[in-house]
């Protein structure tokens, strides 16, 4: 192709500071070309372009084609330079350079330039020296293709080869004869009692089904934190047991076709199925989710054996929580016991459901003195769901004592059970001291939880952040610290909020609501590791005022050893009110806060400039008639002060004067 160099001459161009000059436009090929120029800014921002067309009046009258504007911000000088293509061979082109900053915009002299005409590309040839028309114009042409096959009825001919039609088969009788193949009638069933023999096959049993299972997750791949859905089928089973997947209870005997919710994962998880036959055949299949993004801690570094005794005084309260456990369709929410006395107690649970069900659901306590439980209550039908209390009373229990005990419900399809708790009856148990020899070069948690509360200033300001006004959104946070050297696994938190408040938000977003009740699953916490959940409430607008909002926070987990193990904790705060009519005109502070309050207000400074101004005419009118004052006898000034005990903390101080 022909390059052309054509080379332009302008002058500087000044317009408010701006200088331009265009410098030669090279023609790269006959269908592109590349303007070049040199701006030197005045006062930035300066923004340049060029204009092209083929017609000379076009571009001069501001018209033609523009090209992406270009800002210099700074001042100096500047090469610019601009690539066009989609140009027309052998034709001429008229082009300038158009500057603009906030004072105008100048334009320089129209200058051209000619594309020059494009060359024919070579005659393309074929290069192939195995092909007939080597050296000649493509395509390129080969011999014909012939049978190669000596064993074929047309070797040396042309393609295809072909056969003679002949059985090939050596088992057959006709081996070698004309087709079809033909073969002897017997049974060729191994597994037949008459194998080799004249058909049919005859078989000491009838045939037992084998059994099949399919299984997989949807979706298979996930973020971190994120869950999936198991779902199997099998045929020709009686029943299927589950094993590997980590937690949320896949383990044990399932249904021969169902699904299962796997809850928050934070690694890579494969889940087993084995379904097997009456017949004891079985069939195995597995799927894996894959969690991307996933985080690996570093392993804990266990120190120095440290031996000390640690006292432990009786009875120790450890809450486990399994829960919650969402099982495809059916959730069970242990709450705490009321009505705790001497020797009885009221147990409380919620049932619930995550998909509408017209199943019948059954659900009952299991509870003891211990975490294995051991007992039952009465089992009650508690209808069909999506949600109901149920409640329980326990009689017959030994003052002073701790019992541990958790919701159950059962459907047609579904078992699922929900957290244990614990409760310690009143009255007095004499305590025993246990000494316990800790091993510090062992895997250990211990986990610490704390929980505070603080207003949001919403309606009134205040520095009382335990007292919340109706309206006020309450910033509920649980703290949670695991000092120990090794990492917890399986953390739950489970948060009921009072009746009064309503829920807004939360950090994390994604809790499983049931009631009052939050949960949240928290994964692995690693030795020193720690971590914070914060609920952002209202309180209700028809709270009554003096009401205490408790916030009861239960976390859960499986210590090191594999054991199940809880920490509790509480705060409260109370439902404020204003005891006077001040307070409820004004608010906190001294001035009014809503339209009442500044109406109260000017009524209040009318009265005292009337009153004031009534004392005075009176003060005047007396003075007119009335002797000259005898002389005062001595006085003796006394100032009190008196603190306000109310949430605002006023002080008051009044002066007396006493003779």
């Amino acid at each position: 192709m022909k390059k052309l160099s054509i080379s332009i001459f302008v002058v500087f161009i000044t317009l408010f500071g701006i200088f331009a000059v265009a410098t030669p436009a090279h023609a790269m090929t006959c269908t592109s070309a590349t303007f070049t120029g040199t701006v030197v800014t005045g006062t930035p921002p300066t923004h340049a372009r060029f204009t092209y067309g083929t017609d000379y009046s076009t571009v001069a009258n501001g018209g033609g084609i523009p090209t992406a504007v270009q800002v210099f911000s700074t001042n100096g000088t500047f090469p610019i330079e601009q690539f066009v293509s989609g140009l027309s061979e052998s034709t001429t082109y008229y082009y300038r350079l158009e500057v603009t900053n906030n004072y105008g915009t100048s334009n320089l002299n129209i200058q051209q330039f000619a594309t020059p005409a494009c060359t024919p590309p070579p005659v393309q040839v074929c290069q192939d020296t195995t092909a007939s028309n080597y050296g000649g114009a493509l395509p390129c042409t080969y011999p014909i293709q012939t049978c190669q096959d000596t064993t074929a009825s047309n070797y040396g001919g042309a393609l295809p080869c072909t056969y003679p039609q002949v059985c090939r088969d050596t088992t057959a009788i006709n081996y070698g004869g004309a087709l079809p193949c033909t073969y002897p009638q017997i049974c060729r069933d191994t597994t037949a009692i008459n194998y080799g023999g004249a058909l049919p096959c005859t078989y000491q049993n009838y045939y037992q089904p084998i059994p099949t299972v399919n299984i997989y997750a949807n979706p298979s791949s996930i973020d971190y934190g994120d869950s999936s859905t198991i779902t199997w089928n099998s045929t020709n089973a009686s029943y299927c047991s589950a094993n590997g997947g980590g937690s949320n209870n896949w383990y044990g005997t399932q249904n021969i076709n169902g699904s299962f919710y796997t809850g928050i994962l934070y690694s890579t998880t494969t889940y087993n199925i084995t379904c097997t036959s009456s017949t004891g055949q079985q069939a195995n299949a597995s799927t894996t989710v894959y969690v991307n993004n996933q985080n690996y801690y570093q392993q804990p570094i266990y120190q120095q054996p440290i031996i000390y005794q640690q006292p432990v005084y009786q009875p120790q309260v450890i809450q486990p929580v399994y829960q919650p456990v969402v099982n495809n369709s059916l959730t069970v929410v242990t709450t705490q016991a009321t009505q705790v006395l001497d020797t009885s107690a009221q147990l409380n649970s919620l049932i619930g459901s995550s998909a509408n069900t017209n199943s019948s659901t059954n659900a009952w306590f299991e509870w003891g003195r211990t975490i294995d439980l051991g007992n039952t209550t009465t089992i009650a039908p508690v209808g069909a769901l999506p949600s109901v209390i149920h409640t329980d009373t326990l009689t017959g229990l030994d003052a002073g004592t701790t019992y541990y005990f958790r919701a159950v419900a059962q459907n047609s399809s579904l078992k699922t059970t929900g957290s244990i708790l614990s409760f310690t009856t009143t009255g007095v148990q004499n305590p025993t001291t246990v000494v316990q020899y800790v091993n510090k070069t062992n895997p250990s948690s211990l986990v610490l939880i704390t929980s505070s509360v603080n207003r949001d200033q919403a309606v009134v300001p205040t520095i009382d952040n335990t007292r919340p006004h109706p309206g006020d959104e309450i910033n509920y946070t649980v703290d949670y610290q695991n000092v120990g050297n090794s990492s917890i696994t399986n953390l739950s938190l489970q948060i009921t909020l009072p009746q009064e408040v309503t829920y807004l938000s939360s950090t994390p977003d994604n809790p499983n609501i049931l009631g009052s009740n939050l949960v949240f699953s928290l994964g692995t916490l690693k030795g020193n590791g720690q971590g914070s959940v914060t609920i952002k409430t209202q309180v209700n607008s028809d709270a009554t005022a003096g009401t205490l909002l408790n916030f009861p926070a239960t976390l859960s987990y499986v210590d090191p050893s594999g054991q199940p193990q809880s920490v509790n904790a509480n705060v409260s705060a109370q439902v404020y009110a204003p005891s006077s009519l001040g307070a409820f005109a004004f608010g906190a502070g001294f001035f009014p806060t809503n339209i009442f309050g500044w109406l109260l207000l000017l009524i209040l400074l009318l009265i005292l400039i009337l009153l004031a101004k009534y004392l005075y005419g009176q003060r005047k009118a007396s003075s007119m008639y009335s002797p000259a004052p005898l002389p005062l006898p001595p006085y003796v000034k006394k100032t009190t002060t008196v603190i306000d005990q109310q949430p605002t903390g006023k002080k008051t101080t009044t002066t007396t004067v006493e003779q």
